[in-house]
């Protein structure tokens, strides 16, 4: 399951099974709080378009909106008997095709934009943590010890690629061949062969990594513990570590399509970059009254828009 930090902050609150909510607060830098909700930790956010996305969370938790993170309401929640799942991860491939994954092995998958889920056989009972799909067929998920999957049927059948004691939290691929997989331990994996097979990249660093993101096939950035950001520009080859401006843990980061570079972490820590990551600055966070700050969890783009997700189910939009 994702980490789950120290209380935060009832920013507002309205409770999800209501329906529609939405609650826009401040305006600091163009980002502001649309919701929140105690009783939910969303730990994965994606979207399809400017309009349409979904964040999940604890219990099944999957919810949408349709016009830009304005508004988000509840989705049908895959199962409605126990056990109940945490859901650490989805990935939409288009507004209709999308998956999700989490605890004891759990994978869903939508073909109607997440208006019926059904459940996938991953053929474990270890959680996924992350999951990354190119397109409507190919895609890989990854969790506890180390585990990797792939599917090239769109999760029809899945297949171990790899295992070890590490657990794995991030995965990326910038094409079909080319793919790289983070977690605890400094564990650095890469693969030039869609994930046949996978090369360690031992570091000096020794941290637990968090997130993964790369911008092609030679570009990408590492984000972790502490205050942990590396970069590299050979592929995942060779990772060198950048200056952080705080050591608060980094848990997402994300880049949009003209650039700007953003990073989410614990007590409501945001970096933007405005020089492809080659430097990063401190963004204050929306709430500028808060006394306890909520740890999020996640953050992603379309085009130039962004969204962030995290504990008491905050979502943010700029």
């Amino acid at each position: 399951m994702k980490l789950r930090f120290g209380a935060a902050a009832i920013l507002c609150v309205m409770a999800f099974g209501v329906g529609v909510v939405g609650c826009g607060r401040d305006d600091r830098g163009g980002w502001k709080i649309v919701h929140t909700n105690p009783a939910t930790h969303l730990m994965s956010v994606d979207f399809a378009s400017e309009k349409i996305g979904w964040a999940v969370g604890d219990e099944d938790a999957i919810f949408t909106t349709t016009d830009g993170g304005k508004t988000w309401k509840v989705q049908q929640q895959p199962i409605k008997n126990p056990p109940t799942h945490i859901l650490n991860t989805v990935s939409f491939v288009d507004e209709r095709i999308g998956w999700a994954g989490g605890s004891l092995g759990s994978v869903y998958s939508t073909a109607d934009g997440g208006k019926t889920w059904r459940s996938q056989d991953a053929k474990t009972q270890i959680g996924h943590l992350g999951m990354h799909f190119l397109d409507r067929a190919n895609g890989w998920a990854v969790g506890g010890f180390g585990q990797i999957y792939r599917t090239t049927n769109g999760g029809g059948t899945w297949e171990k690629q790899h295992s070890d004691d590490s657990h794995l939290w991030s995965v990326f691929f910038s094409d079909a061949l080319r793919g790289c997989a983070v977690g605890d331990e400094a564990a650095i994996l890469v693969t030039t062969d869609g994930g046949a097979r996978w090369s360690r990249i031992e570091q000096t660093l020794e941290t637990d990594y968090y997130d993964v993101h790369f911008l092609d096939s030679q570009r990408g950035w590492i984000v972790g513990r502490e205050g942990t950001i590396l970069t590299t520009t050979n592929g995942g080859l060779r990772w060198t570590q950048q200056q952080a401006p705080v050591p608060q843990t980094f848990r997402a980061i994300d880049f949009t399509d003209d650039g700007i570079g953003w990073i989410v972490g614990e007590a409501g820590t945001m970096l933007r970059s405005a020089d492809g990551g080659a430097t990063w600055q401190v963004f204050p966070y929306p709430d500028e009254k808060a006394v306890i700050f909520p740890n999020l969890l996640d953050v992603t783009h379309f085009g130039k828009k962004v969204w962030a997700v995290g504990e008491n189910g905050t979502i943010l939009v700029k």
